[in-house]
């Protein structure tokens, strides 16, 4: 993962363009594109029989569906990575300012400071490990932010310490 590190630290020193190309945007429900993550990771969740808690506003999104699918694929499969057996992860959507929030918090086992700051820093090594022992790939979540940014969005993180959860947030353009 070093190498790795340092080969992405030399690409961000030559301003090497690593973006997306979205396809054309197109106004999209929410709730079909939560539908398709969700689908994509229920073997994860019903193996760690986990629940998944779906609180959505109605809304349309200004995106490119894969991308966005994607997107929050990824951060349901870290979810449930990252979460005991049995655990509730709850998805929440939300409107406000423009933008649509689609929420994916879980009670698992959190994140330090330390590992907040190098989170979205591609083939970091941070300091949690999955609760299964499922495999963890180091770049996901450095792209998935890469893939929000070409989307016109934001992808954050939160959590209130190891031991404690992580709440991401994916934030997208409504559609006009």
């Amino acid at each position: 993962f070093g190498a790795q590190r340092e080969l992405e630290q030399l690409m961000d020193d030559l301003n090497v363009d690593r973006t997306i190309r979205p396809a054309p945007f197109a106004e999209v429900r929410a709730s079909e594109l939560l539908q398709q993550a969700i689908g994509r990771n229920e073997h994860r969740f019903s193996r760690k029989a986990q629940t998944i808690d779906v609180q959505r506003t109605e809304a349309n999104v200004w995106t490119d569906a894969h991308w966005c699918v994607a997107i929050l694929d990824a951060l349901l499969s870290n979810a449930s990575k990252f979460s005991p057996h049995g655990s509730r992860i709850t998805i929440t959507t939300a409107s406000s300012n423009g933008k649509l929030a689609f929420k994916v918090s879980d009670a698992g086992v959190g994140l330090s400071k330390e590992d907040l700051d190098r989170l979205f820093v591609r083939y970091s090594l941070l300091s949690s490990r999955s609760t299964a022992g499922e495999q963890q790939l180091r770049g996901t979540l450095g792209r998935c932010r890469q893939w929000a940014r070409a989307l016109n969005g934001e992808l954050e993180a939160e959590s209130a310490g190891q031991g404690k959860g992580t709440c991401f947030t994916l934030l997208l353009p409504q559609a006009p």
